[in-house]
């Protein structure tokens, strides 16, 4: 493939074509009609042809656009086959962080039961005891012990707790 192959163009151009309409194109990519237009024409000037007939309010696809699509088609198919295959292997990871003490005490003794239930999951654990942000992508899941009320995160309690102060008569 060539350097200066206009892929977001022909990932347009699949849309006016599945659609019939810029503007449906465009809701379904999250642009604006205007941005898809764009595009068309990018492609249109890459390719050295015009690819469709512009009339008042509709696109008529040439013969150019026709045969061409159904000759990007199976290539756009097998991009959007191996993506998903990719998107499949990372989903199957689980990045943990667990307090140094609640990883080696409760969730050692249960690591092997759920590794054999979910072969499937990549478990990636982190002992520690630091504030997590999920927004860096860093970590999917974490057990702290806080009173479960943040904006931020969907919590649940795994178990309840209770602390008491002791101390000697003296």
């Amino acid at each position: 493939m060539r350097a200066d192959t206009p892929l977001r163009a022909i990932a347009c151009f699949d849309a006016v074509m599945r659609t019939g309409s810029v503007s449906l194109a465009a809701s379904q990519l999250f642009v604006t009609p205007g941005a898809v237009g764009q595009q068309i024409r990018k492609l249109e000037g890459w390719l050295g042809t015009p690819l469709f007939v512009r009339n008042v309010r509709r696109l008529q696809p040439t013969a150019q656009a026709l045969s061409y699509w159904e000759q990007v088609k199976p290539a756009l198919r097998q991009l959007e086959t191996a993506n998903l295959a990719v998107r499949v292997l990372r989903d199957r990871q689980v990045r943990l962080s667990l307090p140094p003490a609640f990883a080696n005490s409760w969730f050692a003794k249960r690591m092997p039961l759920f590794m054999e239930r979910h072969p499937e999951v990549q478990l990636h654990l982190s002992a520690s005891t630091d504030n997590v942000d999920f927004h860096d992508a860093t970590c999917d899941l974490a057990v702290r012990h806080f009173d479960g009320h943040s904006s931020d995160v969907s919590a649940e309690l795994l178990l309840p707790d209770e602390v008491r102060v002791y101390s000697s008569p003296a």
